[in-house]
């Protein structure tokens, strides 16, 4: 691997959480592990060191998946999102933009490699189940401090999922009616380490999934600004969202959150900490977010 080359990959990109930040840049944060309130430096949030890296980290293009988050997802999106709010009405490609920055919150975050490990892992022991020789099992195995083996996928095969999903994800939104929402001054949006939000539009039988027709997909741009997805088709409409419907998203977002819930302030942390249960949800059972 290049010297050169990023090894702390921002699962939140620095520029997405300045969006979130205080005039003085810092934003505030609560680390659900950890039980602790913060307010740092977006460069020293929701990161993590290769996240983003194949293995071995020697190999040509180790972080070619952070290379292409950074100049094909995030760089060309920041001056979209700047128009955006300012309510400038966007053009195909800043749609475009929008769709693929907003798929890319769904697939490169943690919850999704959560997800993508407790598919395979229980493919694999039902897989065991019926084939007691374990032969098969070399290499995708790793044994826990407690000594318990357990199936993991290898993390190569989470990188390639995460941007071919995503990919796939991003065409699906393009194909949906664009929303973009505004937040009330009094009470911004928040976001977290798990962004992408379903909210029910419809009442009826369909899971809520991605690709369900009567679920919303809906993610927080900045503070000011949230985007949604809603049925197909290529209208774009601005709407001014009231209080207590941010309210209500903003406790279903940080109830999903894994580790990082960012607010606006320590005020609104505070508010939001003491309504949702302070545990780590289940990975799988929370991803993505439903709101309701």
């Amino acid at each position: 691997m290049n010297d050169s080359a990023p090894k702390l990959h921002h699962i939140l990109p620095i520029r997405y959480q300045s969006g979130f930040a205080i005039p003085d840049g810092c934003v505030w944060y609560f680390d659900r592990r950890r039980g602790t309130i913060a307010c740092e430096h977006p460069k020293r949030v929701a990161a993590e060191s290769h996240f983003y890296t194949y293995e071995p980290r020697d190999i040509p293009n180790a972080t070619a998946l952070e290379t292409f988050f950074a100049l094909h997802v995030e760089g060309p999106f920041w001056s979209v999102l700047d128009r955006l709010e300012k309510q400038e009405i966007p053009t195909p490609d800043d749609r475009m933009r929008v769709s693929f920055f907003s798929a890319f919150m769904l697939t490169r975050i943690p919850a999704f490699r959560s997800l993508c490990a407790k598919v395979f892992g229980d493919a694999v022991v039902s897989f065991s189940k019926l084939y007691p020789n374990l032969e098969f099992l070399d290499g995708i195995c790793r044994t826990s401090s407690g000594g318990i083996i357990q199936p993991t996928e290898p993390k190569n095969n989470i990188l390639r999922k995460m941007g071919h999903i995503g990919m796939e994800a991003g065409k699906h939104l393009l194909t949906l009616d664009t929303h973009f929402m505004y937040s009330s001054p009094d009470e911004p949006f928040i976001t977290t380490d798990n962004p992408f939000v379903l909210v029910q539009m419809v009442k009826d039988f369909q899971p809520p999934t991605v690709s369900a027709t009567s679920f919303m997909k809906w993610i927080p741009l900045s503070a000011k600004l949230a985007v949604g997805f809603g049925l197909p088709g290529n209208r774009i409409t601005f709407t001014n969202v009231e209080a207590a419907k941010v309210r209500k998203t903003n406790t279903g977002l940080a109830t999903a959150a894994g580790q990082i819930i960012l607010a606006r302030s320590r005020d609104q942390l505070e508010q939001i900490l003491s309504i949702i249960p302070k545990e780590i949800p289940d990975g799988a059972a929370s991803f993505p977010s439903v709101v309701f």
